[in-house]
């Protein structure tokens, strides 16, 4: 299988690269950031795997893919081709390759920004029409990331938010001057509860996503 994931969402690149981890979390991983020569791609592509039943290869915003023959890739062999940015590469047609395309939604980075001020009713709408547009996954994983952040910029640990740009870490620091430590505390754990509820098969996301910004809400504007 070969997927080619592109786009200017790279939050959802993200997203949609860890996804594919975690479905293949016992193949060898090996990451190619420079252009592939015929023997490399000869080494990893077209031949099996040898201490794993299955070998992820990713390539990262390569530019030409001349030398590598799709169809000869290995069974047990899938690709990863990430661009990011806008879709330019030529990459043989083949009823094994998946298109993955990361739109940037604003709407969600403002439901995300406005989830500690706005109210329950406005919260709620607000994931109900992002629901419509976005996979219920990647919106449980952008909220859990956002809170994560949120608790490091509240404990002065904005050395492990040093991969985001200075305004973003400027935004989390000010968002977080507005929330006691304890409340972000309780609201992580009304998170880890629903990822809990949902693994087990408790509840689907979606609806669990609406019952968790409620509550979610109801936390942050208590006394």
């Amino acid at each position: 299988m070969v997927y080619l994931l592109y786009g200017k969402d790279f939050a959802k690149l993200n997203y949609y690269l860890d996804k594919i981890k975690l479905e293949n979390t016992q193949a060898e991983i090996i990451t190619v950031e420079t252009p592939a020569d015929q023997n490399f791609a000869a080494s990893t592509l077209y031949s099996p795997p040898m201490l794993t039943n299955r070998r992820l290869v990713i390539f990262e915003n390569l530019k030409n893919f001349s030398q590598i023959d799709f169809s000869k890739i290995h069974p047990n062999v899938s690709v990863i081709i990430i661009q990011r940015g806008e879709y330019k590469l030529k990459i043989p047609k083949s009823d094994n390759l998946v298109f993955l395309e990361a739109k940037k939604i604003p709407a969600i980075f403002k439901f995300l920004d406005n989830l500690v001020f706005s109210t329950q009713s406005g919260n709620l709408s607000s994931l109900l029409e992002i629901l419509k547009a976005e996979e219920p996954n990647f919106v449980f994983h952008q909220i859990i990331t956002h809170f994560r952040r949120l608790i490091l910029a509240k404990n002065g640990s904005s050395q492990q938010l040093d991969k985001l740009a200075y305004w973003q870490i400027a935004k989390y620091q000010k968002i977080a001057s507005y929330i006691p430590l304890e409340k972000l505390k309780l609201v992580y754990k009304l998170l880890l509860t629903t990822e809990i509820e949902v693994k087990t098969g408790q509840k689907n996301l979606k609806d669990a996503l609406s019952v968790l910004i409620l509550k979610l809400t109801a936390t942050l504007k208590s006394p």
